[in-house]
């Protein structure tokens, strides 16, 4: 019988705790980066440009939307500094605005009553894109890659403390996307190489739930249907793929949704709970979230073409209706539960040209707001009925907070912010 020597095995003991004490401390470093430190995002910027009284154009503005079906108060304006306005977006609390700086760019925060700056911080550097994202009392910001060094950060919408970051991975030209539910779940997608990298992070900690990568071509822009069941969906590199908003894997691809055979593969458009809506060759289609079949479909007869752009407003899906000969010639409204038709409308009719692309827009006073450089229209979501105007200057960038009643147009010099009915 053999007896164990007292001590013996010590030293592989004690090399297995120091290899549990590294890594508890390679993970807490982890953390620590992306909560604490190490973050790009979220240094001082300096004193915030201070908000004015709105002037003569703002307040002519204020009567082409009036006229025009649209009902506002300008409440403020603030000169657009550095480089520009990169991107701009609202809740019922905050306008939060995202200027292009000398070398990186600078998120600030205003009252959307007063215009009063609550803080302004260091923002990622901007390379292909601009985003910002509000959702649960966090701003989510990015600046796209830029020289593979670009970073996504969560930053509190009261105070602009960051919370957490984490770097891309794609390097320019890589497209960046970012996408929220509304509540607890932060989408980045990153595409470079054919490939597509999928991360989800809780919205207030950063923490990631999964990554998954997948072939994916770069036309195109990914969509999440959000709510139980929800998914991400993506052009792949052929067909539509959908990701488990849970889980990150794969649901569902579907080659050609109502093409007809079309050689041509579809792309995401909107994603709604439930439903996701693609374009494709033929027009339009509606996806069942749950497993990708056709639920609808519109014009299969060839005389449509793919919409270039569209939104949601209530239980409709408004798409940009174009014809082989006749390009963005007006907008069609599709129940997204069932394809039936809504309204359709031509931009003749309300008498203004065709978007030249896909023009900015954003839900106000009960009202869907169209812009095309300094022309406006403005739409009963409901009913299609619209009417149109003319702005001082060109706007850039539109947003509104979710319940409407806040609207900020931005154009190459200022920032404007009006109050709308339902404020």
């Amino acid at each position: 019988m053999t007896q164990q020597v007292p001590g013996r095995h010590r030293p592989a003991a004690v090399a297995l705790i120091l290899v549990a004490v590294m890594i508890t401390l390679v993970v807490g470093a982890a953390v620590a980066y992306r909560t604490l430190g190490g973050c790009a995002s979220g240094g001082d910027a300096g004193p915030a440009a201070p908000a004015g009284p709105p002037g003569d154009a703002d307040r002519t503005a204020a009567a082409a939307l009036t006229t025009a079906g649209l009902p506002v108060t300008p409440a403020w304006s603030v000169a657009v500094t550095g480089r520009g306005l990169a991107a701009a977006a609202a809740t019922g609390d905050t306008v939060l605005l995202l200027d292009r700086g000398a070398d990186g760019s600078v998120l600030r925060a205003h009252d959307p009553s007063t215009g009063v700056a609550r803080w302004q911080r260091t923002a990622p550097g901007l390379g292909s894109t601009g985003i910002v994202l509000a959702q649960q009392g966090v701003a989510v910001v990015t600046g796209g890659a830029r020289d593979g060094s670009g970073e996504l950060a969560g930053l509190r919408e009261t105070d602009g403390q960051v919370l957490w970051c984490a770097g891309l991975s794609a390097g320019a030209p890589g497209l960046v996307d970012v996408l929220g539910d509304g509540a607890d779940t932060v989408v980045l997608v990153e595409r470079a190489g054919g490939t597509a990298t999928v991360t989800a992070l809780g919205t207030a900690d950063g923490r990631q739930r999964w990554r998954t990568e997948v072939p994916a071509r770069g036309d195109g822009a990914p969509v999440l249907s959000p709510g139980a069941g929800g998914v991400v969906a993506l052009p792949g590199d052929t067909g539509l793929v959908a990701l488990d908003l849970a889980t990150g894997a794969e649901r569902w691809r579907t080659p050609s949704p109502g093409s007809s055979g079309s050689p041509e593969d579809p792309r995401p458009l909107l994603g709604v709970p439930g439903r996701v809506v693609a374009a494709t060759a033929a027009g339009a289609a509606g996806l069942s979230a749950a497993d990708g079949t056709e639920a609808w479909s519109v014009a299969t007869d060839g005389a449509l073409r793919a919409p270039g752009f569209g939104w949601v407003d209530g239980d409709l899906a408004v798409l940009d209706r174009s014809t082989s000969a006749q390009p963005r010639s007006g907008l069609l409204a599709r129940r997204l539960s069932d394809g039936t038709p809504g309204w359709q409308l031509n931009w003749a009719d309300v008498g203004v040209a065709a978007p030249a692309g896909t023009p900015a827009t954003a839900a106000a006073g009960g009202r869907r707001l169209v812009a095309d450089g300094a022309t406006v229209v403005v739409l009963d979501p409901a009913t299609g009925a619209a009417g149109s105007g003319r702005l001082p200057g060109a706007v850039d960038a539109l947003a509104a907070d979710p319940a409407g009643g806040v609207l900020v147009t931005a154009t190459a010099e200022r920032v404007t912010v009006y109050t709308a009915p339902g404020r």
